[in-house]
């Protein structure tokens, strides 16, 4: 069956087959075409990730933990809120406490922005209730907003006196808001609707009641200090820097290593002190052995999150296979070289959101003026200036036109690429530029 695969009629492979002929199952890359759209890897790359802050986000407020954090689209906020469920529920935090998890996402489905507190504290508590009969088959004959009256503070605290009766001593309630790129921009109506919750400071005090608020980073500059009333509730901010991307990484190779994402997380078999970042350079060229790595990793640093680094790694494969002879198939041998990796980064910074329209239209006019000045030469010299100008405009976009500089000036004076090849690279970085301002 395998030696099928791999050499079959023709000896060509599709792009999966061709992967698992490298080593590689499942795509490492692949995040769209999973199981209802949540990635399977979100485990293998984040919950084995250690991090000192997670005992403060996890923590109940009264504890000194957090109630608010912030992270940018596809930076953790989905496997925070998956950390904080294993390890709180069953477990207990401290050890003599019963913790009962919760996800609130009932608001998002309803029309209009606006849900008053009321109505907040009457969802959780049939979610409560909800979960109560789901785990423990027990619910109670009666509703707490008619002991509660109009209060939210009585309805949830009746609530929390009846899970006490049968051993739970703490409920926390997870509210993992979507960012709007995320979910086609439908995020700040949700957002929005459960602003008037998360402005409910009085509910954050109710003992045995945590609540997080994983939201994205767009809105703290907006909402932070409003929403922690100034420093009373002390907010988290998820930041990447290269250490953790890295790591991040490797873990995630690592995981496809395996026949399974769930087999690699729990097989005491996988080599965990293995680079994983070093299996990436397996799959490409001489040219670019020892240097993808490192290319995919400040591309992530770039856009401040880890799915960036799915995104070019993910490009970077189907550019091999749409750059080839026969297109859609690829021999096992055939490596993926720094043309696969031009392209890869040609269709991600096309499909990146350009931050120039947030800029007064005549700043950016000027600067695109002054742009296409410095390349009308087509020097490194005024590409490098003319990148520069262009920076505080469009930074991603500008970021990733750098590295394809700077990769090719590499190239060249290591006798890689011949003059020819190397004006080429500059032509085609100058035609990016140019598309992009115009």
């Amino acid at each position: 069956m395998t030696q099928g695969i791999l050499s079959g009629e023709s000896g060509l492979l599709d792009r999966g087959e061709w992967l698992r002929a490298n080593g590689f199952y499942p795509d490492p890359f692949d995040t769209r075409s999973w199981w209802g759209n949540t990635d399977p890897l979100l485990e293998a790359a984040f919950l084995n990730f250690d991090d000192v802050d997670f005992e403060k986000i996890k923590a109940p407020l009264q504890d000194g933990g957090y109630v608010f954090i912030f992270a940018p689209a596809g930076g953790g906020k989905t496997s925070i809120a998956k950390r904080i469920k294993r390890e709180l529920g069953p477990k207990v935090v401290p050890e003599d406490r019963q913790i009962l998890v919760v996800e609130y996402t009932d608001y998002i489905y309803e029309e209009g922005n606006q849900i008053s507190v009321l109505d907040h504290a009457i969802r959780l508590e049939s979610l409560i209730q909800g979960e109560l009969s789901r785990h423990y088959g027990k619910t109670s004959q009666q509703t707490f907003q008619q002991v509660g009256g109009r209060n939210p503070e009585k309805i949830l605290r009746n609530v929390l006196d009846f899970c006490r009766t049968f051993g739970i001593d703490a409920v926390c309630v997870l509210i993992d808001l979507d960012s709007p790129v995320d979910d086609g921009g439908d995020g700040n109506s949700a957002f929005r609707r459960i602003l008037s919750l998360a402005r409910a400071s009085r509910l954050f005090d109710i003992d045995g009641l945590i609540f997080k608020f994983l939201l994205p980073s767009e809105y703290k500059s907006d909402y932070g200090a409003a929403l922690t009333h100034g420093s009373k509730y002390p907010l988290y901010e998820v930041k990447w820097d290269e250490r953790r991307l890295r790591r991040v990484l490797e873990e995630r190779l690592i995981a496809c290593q395996m026949q399974s994402a769930e087999e690699s997380i729990s097989d005491p078999r996988i080599d965990r002190t293995a680079s994983g970042v070093s299996l990436l350079s397996q799959l490409c060229a001489p040219e670019l052995r020892g240097a993808i790595e490192d290319e995919v990793v400040k591309f992530g640093l770039a856009s401040g999150c880890p799915r960036a680094m799915w995104q070019l790694g993910y490009y970077l494969v189907e550019e091999h296979f749409n750059l080839s002879s026969i297109r859609g198939r690829r021999r096992r041998d055939e490596l993926i070289e720094s043309r696969a990796l031009d392209s890869a980064y040609s269709r991600l910074t096309r499909e990146l959101p350009s931050y120039a329209r947030a800029q007064p239209r005549r700043d950016w006019e000027d600067a695109c003026r002054k742009v296409k000045e410095q390349i009308a030469n087509g020097t490194e010299d005024d590409l490098d200036r003319a990148l520069q100008i262009l920076r505080p405009y469009d930074e991603r976009f500008t970021i990733a036109m750098q590295a394809r500089l700077n990769r090719a000036k590499t190239q060249f004076r290591q006798g890689l690429k011949t003059r020819e090849e190397y004006d080429v690279d500059l032509t085609w970085i100058i035609k990016d530029i140019m598309d992009r301002i115009c």
